[in-house]
This record gives structure tokens, sequence and C-alpha cells, in this order.
């Protein structure tokens, strides 16, 4: 299994334009119907078109950052697009036996709201400043062949120096239910101290 970009139109790239000097491939900006996949190397097919969009073969191109991680077994990916400060996208997806995405989790609203309530609590951050002014970030993300996703976090108003950042560790357990949809299971958070 691997995470690929490509289009979504059908017929043929002329994918020699799109390559750079050291034989990467990127796509302008402009570029549309442009999507990430998750493909089976093996039986040479897509299993599904992710959230996030990346141009290229890079995992980074300037600011813009693309991050998979994947579980020992395969069963579970977690895939993030991120900029300088925030992240755009973060889901985890399960797959099948057949390597089928049955099902998905958008990990933005975990990550906000866990961040939302520790900056709250324990920095006297009101909820509609945090809401309106504050950016989350994806700093690390993992997943085990169990289900439990370990996301380091980051929430912040961008170079500002009066607003406190809050850096938290955010892992928990998720479960399928008899549809397949994914809630959490266990939640633990942690608040990371600067320097640690």
């Amino acid at each position: 299994m691997a995470a690929a970009v490509g289009f979504l139109r059908p017929g043929a790239i002329d994918w020699a334009k799109l390559g750079d000097v050291n034989g990467d491939y990127a796509l302008p900006d402009e570029v549309e119907d442009i999507a990430s996949f998750l493909v089976d190397l093996k039986k040479d097919r897509v299993l599904a078109v992710l959230r996030g969009k990346h141009y290229g073969t890079k995992a980074t191109y300037n600011h813009e950052r693309y991050r998979v991680a994947w579980s020992d077994d395969g069963r579970y990916l977690v895939e993030s697009r991120s900029w300088k400060w925030h992240t755009e996208s973060a889901t985890l997806y399960a797959l099948n036996g057949d390597g089928a995405v049955p099902s998905s989790m958008d990990l933005l609203p975990v990550a906000k709201e866990q961040l939302r309530i520790v900056a709250e609590r324990d920095h006297k951050v009101a909820r509609q400043k945090f809401e309106e002014t504050y950016v989350v970030s994806l700093w690390k993300q993992e997943v085990d062949s169990t289900g439990q996703v370990t996301l380091e976090v980051v929430g912040e108003v961008p170079k500002s120096e009066e607003d406190p950042s809050v850096s938290l560790l955010i892992r928990f357990t998720v479960k399928a239910d008899d549809k397949g949809r994914l809630s959490l299971e266990t939640l633990k958070v942690e608040e990371k101290k600067t320097g640690e």
C-alpha cells in the first residue's frame, strides 16, 4: 500500500512535463483535478481517494508538508497535509483485509477540541478567542495495529508573543461500530511544556 498523487480525470498524462531536475514530480498549484490516492502496489489499483491533496512526490514543498503514518500491519493510516502555521487536513483511515477503506475519521476536530479545552482551562484563553484566532498544527502522528493513535499537536496564534501556545500529546484508540464508523474509545491528553 502507498499514498500517491494523481489526477481525478481519466486520460493520458504527460508526466515528463511535470518532472523536475531531480526526477521528482511536482504539480503546479493551478492544476485542477489532482488528488492523493491510496493505492495497492501489488494489485496495481486505486483503493481510495484520500482527503489530503499533495502536489508531488516529495514530502515537503516550501512550507507545505505531506505526512503519512502506517500501522505495522497496514490496517490503519494517518494522513495529514500541513502548511507553515496550520494543518489543513488530518485523517485516520481503517482498511479491511482486502485493502478497502470502509471507514475514516477526521482528526482535526479531536485535536482542536482538546487544545481548546486546555487553552481555556490552564491558560485562560476565552473559547471565542481560541476559535477565531488560534490555528492547529500536527507535528507528529503515529498509529499502531490496535488502532491507538498518537498525535503531537500545537495550538497557537501565528507570530504572537502575547498569546500562549499550547502543545499536547494526545493518545486515543478507535473502534469501528457495526456499520464501520470509527469512534474514540480511550482518550489521554498530556500538555507538553516548552522544550520537551
